[in-house]
């Protein structure tokens, strides 16, 4: 189990014209940390808060060191 997660976000030069961003480009990725309680693995079970109207998830690859 990690003891920490970092995350890379908009880390891409076509990010905003596919999410359909007109506001300026990044000039570099955002980064984001994340725990371990808060993910999920392939064909995982997902559990949505009763709070949540709707899930957000994405990933597109994950490195795992350590």
């Amino acid at each position: 189990r990690p003891g920490k997660i970092i995350c890379v976000g908009i880390n891409y030069a076509k990010r905003n014209a596919e999410y359909g961003n007109t506001g300026p480009q990044q000039k570099y990725p955002n980064l984001f940390m994340r725990t371990p309680e808060s993910l999920v693995g392939h064909r995982g079970r997902i559990i949505r808060p009763h709070v949540s109207d709707h899930l957000d998830y994405e990933i597109e690859i994950g490195l795992v060191s350590g």
